[in-house]
């Protein structure tokens, strides 16, 4: 089916965002190029909220090969779930978009205005694909991205453990950091740009962002809450504020950048990972696993900390895998870890001054069954959140 191009007539209060040349919202798993043209598999990485009205500087097809996607294109289905070929002439403003990302697949034809009539080009290999049929090349790719996570990994873990965590060491070591995963992103897995690792930045991105510090503080504050109750500190006052403030600004910034690249190397990393080879449907497990194995670095490998690992993961993952990005999920990772400064600072001491702290067991139960109460309080925001979405630029 073919459908052009019509105004579904939806208001907006300045003008919309344009698009270069070649550029969708999606993730690139091959490309072709030949004078005038420009031809390229995706997979969709924008959620359906946060697509805004928008245009493109050049006129394009985008071909639907799979997935439920909705367009405003004159003679279009509202939804479709069949292969549907749309042209849009340049400037066509407009804000077609997939229902869901998972399982989305398309192809877009860029047309530059150079290309000569009359003429064929044979079309060389695309720059950068999922091998399909070859397993041996599937392996192949698939052995590559386990080897760039292994020293993503081996990196956040163990030099931390080598140099220390002197604040000039360790503001290296997150730039280090951010650089050896841009070189393993662009030079090892060719991807060139943010959003196949869920960093996608729509309007409204700071709404989960916040959404999900406010989650992470929340359950961490009611954790000691718990704690509190069950006896198991006394709290003997609090600190002044020229101890607090530094220590809460040091935690905000600190602890932001901590978050960031846990949730960059393990869900980031997995988003890009299985969306390359088609294994959306095991997102979720996946990830869990691998942070529950990753965090035996810092807490050991004991079945009440996998536990944990595996609780805290699971929601986590989850406002992943809902709204293709990491926001929501530094967010938590954020305002939990914000909190744990608050209490015990970086070196045992936090703002409440504790005392006769006990361990045991049964805390480590209550504890787990807090962080249970995650998962539901995840699953309330983002209904709630995807229920108003923000459909035009404001």
């Amino acid at each position: 089916m073919i459908a052009a191009p019509f105004s579904d007539g939806c208001p907006t209060l300045q003008a919309p965002r344009i698009f270069g040349h070649d550029q969708f919202l999606g993730q690139h798993e091959a490309r072709w190029h030949a004078p005038g043209f420009s031809l390229a598999r995706l997979v969709p990485t924008v959620p359906e909220h946060a697509i805004e009205e928008h245009t493109h500087a050049e006129e394009h097809y985008v071909l639907l090969l799979h997935g439920s996607y909705l367009s405003s294109a004159h003679g279009a289905p509202a939804e479709t779930h069949v292969p549907l070929l749309v042209y849009n002439p340049p400037g066509t403003v407009h804000r077609d978009r997939f229902r869901d990302l998972h399982g989305g697949l398309f192809l877009t034809v860029a047309c530059d205005g150079r290309r000569s009539h009359g003429t064929y080009y044979h079309a060389p290999p695309p720059s950068s694909g999922v091998p399909g049929s070859d397993p041996m090349m599937r392996f192949a790719a698939i052995a590559g991205w386990l080897l760039g996570f292994a020293v993503l990994d081996l990196y956040a873990n163990l030099v931390p453990r080598l140099v220390g965590m002197a604040i000039p060491v360790w503001l290296a070591y997150v730039g280090v950091f951010f650089l050896l995963l841009f070189l393993v992103c662009r030079y090892g897995l060719g991807i060139d740009r943010s959003e196949p690792l869920g960093l996608a930045r729509p309007a409204g991105w700071a709404r989960w962002l916040w959404a999900g510090f406010a989650i992470g503080f929340g359950i961490w504050a009611l954790k000691n809450s718990v704690f509190y109750a069950m006896g198991k500190f006394e709290l003997a006052g609090w600190r002044d504020a020229a101890f607090a403030l530094p220590l809460l600004g040091k935690a905000l910034f600190g602890m932001f950048l901590a978050s960031a690249i846990n949730d960059l190397m393990i869900r980031g990393y997995g988003l890009a990972f299985c969306r390359r080879f088609g294994l959306m449907r095991w997102y979720v497990p996946l990830t869990v696993v691998v942070y529950a194995l990753d965090d035996a670095w810092n807490e050991g490998f004991d079945l009440g900390n996998l536990a944990f690992s595996a609780l805290l993961g699971l929601s986590l993952a989850w406002t992943v895998y809902r709204t293709g990005m990491l926001w929501m999920s530094i967010g938590i990772h954020w305002g939990g870890n914000v909190c744990y400064r608050f209490m015990a600072g970086f070196d045992g001491q936090g703002v409440p001054r504790l005392q006769h702290v006990l361990e045991g067991a049964r805390y480590e139960y209550a504890g787990m069954a807090v962080t249970a109460l995650m998962f539901p309080l995840v699953w309330l925001v983002l209904h709630g959140m995807r229920a108003r979405p923000k459909t035009a630029l404001a």
